[in-house]
């Protein structure tokens, strides 16, 4: 049974009395904001930078992580990073990081910044993963804000009580 009058129901409310105005006038201010945000990450990060910040490198608790060094340290921003370290002995009897894995509650440029830690100090000796140091983080990640540059401190600092576990660790061995 057809109603009289509603012919042309879609003309008899002006869009904006529409349900659905206000979720299309939210949707399109996020999809605006989060262009600009966009925007002003491309010119304060790398493009390696951000793609660390959306697909981070070893941003986990391993399995086995009981069986690994690890090492936590907390920054003066509240943030912390803890490492997992597998390290194993090479063909020279050296120990090297097989593996270094890490878990942070701060924010996405201290991940950015242990994830690039992660990339350089795999494969490397003990010795070796002490030289890395934050200009070589940092020039590894390319264009990084100065602001966020404790965060690659951070990072660094973490790994290296990890690293002295390890070499406590061993000497008790001894």
């Amino acid at each position: 049974m057809k109603k009289k009058g509603l012919k042309n129901e879609k003309h008899l409310f002006n869009s904006s009395d529409s349900p659905n105005h206000n979720e299309d006038e939210f949707d399109l201010f996020v999809s605006e904001l989060q262009m600009k945000i966009d925007e002003e990450n491309r010119k304060d990060f790398s493009k390696h930078a951000l793609e660390l910040g959306d697909n981070p490198y070893h941003h986990q608790i391993p399995e086995n992580s009981e069986k690994m060094i690890q090492g936590e340290w907390r920054g003066p921003c509240g943030d912390s990073v803890r490492w997992y370290l597998d390290i194993k002995n090479n063909s020279q009897k050296k120990p090297y990081i097989k593996a270094a894995y890490y878990t942070t509650d701060g924010c996405t440029t201290t991940s950015i910044a242990s994830s690039q830690t992660a990339l350089l100090v795999e494969n490397l000796t003990i010795s070796q993963a002490r030289k890395i140091n934050d200009d070589i983080v940092l020039k590894a990640l390319g264009n990084f804000p100065e602001k966020d540059h404790h965060c690659v401190t951070l990072a660094l600092t973490s790994l290296n009580i990890a690293l002295d576990n390890f070499e406590k660790k061993i000497n008790k061995r001894v």
